[in-house]
């Protein structure tokens, strides 16, 4: 059939272009809802799968920087150090911050004690128990008086090794740790190395003058370090005496400390003393003054503990703290929750802070790392991040960031709910955004 088209077909009045619209509707209007409808339900869809993709992406580190310049401040004359070899380093960080002939290979007599009852912390446990050789108690010289065959715990031999210099106590904790002081010496000397102490090498557990046993200022200073990190061997360097049960007599084995810094110096909390004919006298010696922590090592010095005090006090005159971030301080925060969306604060558990050396150029960078996302729920305390501070480039110190307040994890129905609600959020303002354009 031909179809025959009239003026008014082509009218162009707007009642009747409105009119033809209207009847075109009306056929496709079935069409047209369908349409919409396949849609919405694709947006729908997609955003659907846009809330899930982010409920499930993984909890990654958001990083911030904070960069603090200190101030300047007045330079000290060198201290008057009689011993042959000494160095003042700065705790915290380990920088030096007064050397003389530190790097100097010299015998160091006890202090090499400090060495034997890190590694004793290494391969063994307190209340271990470990029978005495016949060998271990004659080695003679400063001695606790320990009886072949007896037993003792390894915290009773570490009094002894550290706060009376006990020998006998030396040869028992290699003997248990390895079998004999050869094979400990071995443990010892690549321990050292471990530590950063490359220009030390070491024959025996004591520090009895035996060739090719030496050590630096430097290192011992290091090796002292790492004594004041293990909380358990810092509290017994800080003793003044001790008394261990002795079985063969009605009264106790007592061990007195030879460190006279921890009576007469104040702030004084360690390390060792040492002394042989030719060693001289030696000192690893520390103490904290408002806020900050000193390590002081003189070898071979006529005076230990007056240059010691001298080197300290000329360290606490040219530190001082500098305060980075406080304990409680808000950092960030991260989202513990998907469906609903629930974000816990996120903060500092304990006060950072640096330590200036006067004279010094000094940059402290603190990166701040929070997690974008937790798995629930969430206990007050958790972990969520932590801040590295940086002296110069050098990491120095790490604080835990922790979650400051409890989240439960929300019910199924609860979670069904607010993912079906962002889905719909989601679709709307895909919808709504060519108006937004405008």
């Amino acid at each position: 059939m031909r179809r025959v088209y009239t003026e008014k077909s082509f009218s162009r009045e707007p009642v009747s272009i409105l009119r033809r619209a209207l009847s075109s509707l009306k056929k496709l209007h079935r069409k047209i809802i369908a349409g919409l409808c396949v849609l919405v339900f694709l947006i729908f869809a997609a955003s659907s799968i846009s809330v899930l993709a982010d409920s499930l992406s993984t909890g990654k580190l958001v990083l911030t920087f904070r960069k603090i310049l200190p101030e300047k401040g007045s330079v000290l004359p060198p201290p008057a150090v009689q011993a042959r070899s000494a160095v003042l380093i700065e705790y915290s960080s380990g920088r030096v911050i007064f050397g003389k002939n530190e790097h100097e290979k010299l015998p160091i007599a006890s202090t090499t004690k400090i060495l034997t009852a890190l590694i004793a912390r290494e391969y063994l446990g307190l209340d271990q128990k470990v029978r005495i050789s016949r060998g271990a108690a004659s080695v003679g010289e400063q001695e606790i008086w320990l009886e072949p065959g007896e037993e003792i715990s390894v915290k009773d031999l570490l009094y002894a090794l550290l706060v009376h210099s006990a020998n006998d106590a030396a040869c028992a904790i290699a003997e248990k740790v390895s079998g004999s002081i050869q094979s400990f010496a071995k443990i010892m000397n690549d321990f050292s190395k471990k530590l950063g102490a490359r220009e030390s090498h070491f024959t025996n557990p004591h520090g009895l003058d035996e060739e090719g046993h030496y050590s630096t200022a430097y290192d011992m200073a290091l090796i002292g370090r790492k004594l004041l990190d293990d909380p358990v061997l810092a509290e017994i360097v800080r003793t003044r005496k001790y008394e261990i049960p002795w079985v063969s007599r009605p009264f106790p084995r007592t061990c007195i400390n030879h460190n006279e810094l921890l009576s007469a110096y104040e702030g004084a909390n360690g390390v060792k003393t040492g002394y042989t004919s030719r060693a001289g006298r030696c000192l690893v010696g520390s103490a904290t003054r408002n806020g900050v922590s000193l390590i002081a090592v003189v070898l071979n010095s006529p005076d230990r503990f007056g240059d010691a005090s001298r080197l300290l006090d000329y360290g606490f005159g040219m530190t001082y703290v500098i305060p980075v971030l406080k304990k409680g301080q808000i950092l960030g925060r991260t989202r513990v929750s998907s469906f609903p969306k629930r974000f816990v604060k996120v903060a500092c558990d304990a006060d950072l802070q640096a330590v200036h050396i006067n004279g010094e150029k000094q940059e402290i960078l603190v990166k701040v790392m929070v997690k974008e996302k937790s798995r629930e729920p969430v206990k007050k305390g958790t972990g969520l991040g932590k801040a590295v501070l940086y002296f110069n480039g050098q990491e120095i110190d790490t604080l835990k960031l922790t979650a400051q307040t409890s989240v439960k994890s929300p019910s199924t129905g609860e979670k069904i709910k607010y993912f079906l609600w962002y889905s719909l959020c989601l679709t709307g303002k895909i919808f709504s955004a060519p108006f937004r354009i405008f």
